[in-house]
């Protein structure tokens, strides 16, 4: 397979092992981890006890040991926070993230990668193809490879980390980073639309407030994808205006990154906002309110409860 790679060097690696290590995570996760077979790949948010949003995973069961890809700036405070949790249980968690090296794959025309684990001594993770493109896109972890020391705090440090930004971004899939520490809700970045929480798994941190949530009526805010005319990504948490409305900001941006000479962005905003065509939206950037110049959807719908992305 003829594949392009590159490494990103803001993302990280939590590995978590032990007798307890299942039973844990099922407590800690949104999602119910307990339910992922071996070798299978699934999404899985971390929220305070008010269902904000402390990080957003990747999590590979493999072998005797769960793998959890995240922003490589939040590693250090996520497992600083769950080993406050583990008490006498039997679990180890650990920040390995030096010990892989984390690649973004993407695939020539007509070359498809159908396993998200192939057994050659590294781990591959597919992320789905991109809206509109056949070619699939996906992340690769190569154990024992030299890995750069490297962080990037806003998760745009190389081409490589602003690419897998871009990919990320068009499939509508939010990455906390530590600028959104605990910021939103996992509705408010459409994290229960892609198999990110499970509503039948039983308690988790935040579990009440997320839950109320969604049965008791549509969330009023979600995520949309917008297209910025600005030759450096905007800052995350920046504010979003609607013309005519000077009082208040109607959201906040979630990610960016430069895709062609803009800047491409993932931000959430109230529902009836991102659905209605008139809507003339802005960005505050360095205090300069900034047109967004296109806004779409993601690829799922916006306005249906629970996950519906396959």
């Amino acid at each position: 397979m003829n594949i392009a790679t590159v490494n990103l060097t803001h993302m990280g690696l939590v590995r978590v092992t032990g007798a307890d290590s299942t039973a844990f995570l099922q407590a800690q996760m949104t999602q119910a981890i307990a339910s992922l077979s071996p070798n299978k790949v699934t999404l899985a948010g971390y929220c305070t006890a008010k269902g904000r949003q402390l990080a957003s995973f990747i999590v590979i069961r493999h072998e005797d040991a769960y793998l959890m890809l995240t922003h490589r700036g939040l590693i250090e405070p996520l497992i600083k926070r769950l080993r406050m949790f583990v008490l006498r249980s039997k679990v180890v968690l650990e920040n390995v993230s030096n010990q892989y090296q984390i690649n973004f794959l993407q695939a020539r025309p007509g070359e498809a990668m159908t396993k998200s684990v192939l057994d050659d001594g590294s781990l591959h993770i597919s992320l789905r193809a991109l809206p509109g493109q056949s070619d699939p896109c996906a992340l690769q972890l190569n154990p024992q490879a030299e890995s750069p020391d490297a962080d990037s705090a806003d998760g745009h440090g190389t081409p490589a980390d602003n690419a897998f930004s871009v990919a990320l971004i068009k499939l509508g899939i939010p990455m906390v980073t530590p600028s959104t520490w605990e910021e939103f809700v996992p509705q408010q970045i459409n994290f229960d639309l892609i198999g990110g929480v499970s509503f039948d798994k039983g308690c988790y941190p935040g579990q009440e407030v997320v839950a109320r949530s969604h049965y008791l009526g549509k969330s009023k805010k979600r995520s949309v994808i917008g297209l910025i005319d600005v030759g450096a990504p905007v800052a995350e948490k920046s504010d979003i205006w609607l013309e005519g409305k000077d009082n208040e900001p109607v959201g906040q941006v979630v990610n960016a990154a430069m895709d062609g000479g803009q800047c491409l962005v993932l931000f959430e905003c109230p529902v009836d906002i991102a659905l209605q065509s008139e809507s003339k939206l802005s960005v505050d950037s360095n205090g300069q309110k900034i047109p967004l110049q296109r806004i779409q959807l993601p690829p799922y719908d916006i306005q249906a409860k629970g996950n519906q992305y396959a």
